[in-house]
């Protein structure tokens, strides 16, 4: 393998994706930013296609912050479509002038990229209805294997430098959460207690293998099980997300199938348990964690799947000291979230288009906007819920032993 071709890293949903176009529920043409390079609007502008010169001069913006990669933006249609969307769902672009005139994002979606120093590695995002089924419904998704190059044109985000021991700290995270006794709350505290660790010692510019180990050694003593078993439940912390789910509606607003379900999630909410006065957590989860047993058992490697895909996805385990742990918090309330919406609703036949629907739309209004689950973070912090214990605590149910 040369300097120019680096190792490929290939997850085993990367590979089984292809875009279903028309078919898609939750098409990538409707009701958010579409973005067109520079390169794309200069090629619009010169084609001889009348329709493409009235889009580049009509139905584009420019952002406020210009880019070579966000040149323009379409405008959307008045029912928040593409203007250049057809009429059977499929793109007017592709199918007149081919894939290679579509705009860098149009091409690239729901793929990315990360180049590190000796290797690529290619991810979807869970936004996108279709990868999120190869990602969460296949038990089998987040196994791994080397291959051939990526094609030459798809964009990359490329990182300079990784901590040190970068491989063995997200393996040993990986293994952290793939404890098939545990419960997926514990699981996900197991990570926390493993993030707490790492953060503590790299300030110190200590060994970071040794640490690996010492987490290793705690999780198959049963030292982690004692731990959680003792970890009082964050009850009033539980509460406060509830209620902020409940009364702000700026996580769904724009994004049609989590208003659907919101709707159902505050209707169910106010007809059992009242949305007036402070939740009842304890009542709440009493009555309703049968149901979320029920999903868990039919397709319960799906949350296994989501918290793998973030390990492998995103930048935490490339985090290090108050970064890190903060990339946690903010994972931990985004999963707080989804558990919340799937306690209410799990009362249904199909489990996994409930749980594809919600975790794909709950990733297109917190994924594609980073400053949602960072404010709410730091709302959490001013409710006197900050420290790294107090967030772990958000994760046990009153009634997990």
């Amino acid at each position: 393998m040369t300097a120019t071709q680096p190792s490929v890293l290939y997850p085993k949903f990367y590979r089984d994706f292809s875009c279903i176009g028309p078919e898609c529920e939750h098409d990538c043409c409707q009701n958010w930013r579409i973005t067109i390079d520079r390169k794309t609007y200069k090629a619009y502008k010169k084609s001889k296609d009348p329709v493409l010169k009235e889009i580049t001069e009509k139905q584009m913006g420019r952002p406020r912050n210009q880019t070579d990669n966000d040149y323009r933006r379409i405008v959307l249609k008045e029912d928040g479509s593409c203007p250049l969307q057809n009429q059977d769902g499929t793109c007017y672009i592709h199918c007149n002038h081919g894939p290679k005139m579509l705009s860098r994002t149009c091409q690239t979606y729901p793929r990315s990229i990360t180049r590190l120093v000796d290797r690529m590695e290619p991810s979807l995002t869970l936004s996108c209805p279709e990868a999120a089924r190869k990602i969460l419904l296949d038990p089998s998704a987040m196994m791994f294997d080397t291959g051939d190059a990526l094609p030459a044109n798809l964009p990359f985000t490329a990182v300079g430098a990784v901590p040190k021991q970068f491989d063995i700290i997200r393996q040993t995270a990986f293994q952290s959460v793939l404890g098939e006794k545990d419960s997926l709350d514990e699981r996900l505290f197991n990570l926390g207690v493993f993030f707490n660790l790492i953060a503590s010692r790299q300030q110190n510019d200590q060994d970071l293998s040794l640490v690996c180990q010492e987490f290793s050694k705690m999780q198959q003593s049963g030292q982690l099980r004692q731990v959680w078993q003792q970890l009082t439940p964050g009850v009033k912390g539980q509460a406060w997300v509830l209620k902020k789910l409940v009364t702000e509606n700026s996580f769904y607003r724009t994004n049609k199938v989590m208003r659907e379900y919101h709707k159902s999630f505050v209707e169910k909410l106010k007809q059992d348990f009242g949305t007036d006065t402070e939740i009842d957590i304890p009542a709440l989860l009493t009555e309703r964690q049968p149901h979320l047993q029920s999903l868990i058992d039919d397709c319960g490697h799906g949350l296994v799947n989501l918290m793998l895909h973030w390990l492998y996805s995103s930048d935490i385990c490339r985090r290090t000291s108050d970064d890190l742990l903060h990339g946690y918090a903010e994972f931990v309330l985004k999963y707080m979230i989804i558990r919340f919406y799937l306690l209410m609703l799990a009362d249904t036949d199909d489990h996994k288009a409930l749980l594809i629907g919600v975790i794909h739309s709950i990733a297109r209004s917190a994924d594609h906007n980073n400053t949602y689950l960072k404010s709410l973070r730091e709302k959490v912090a001013d409710m006197g819920w900050g420290s790294h214990s107090q967030i772990m605590s958000l994760l046990k149910p009153v009634n997990a032993g």
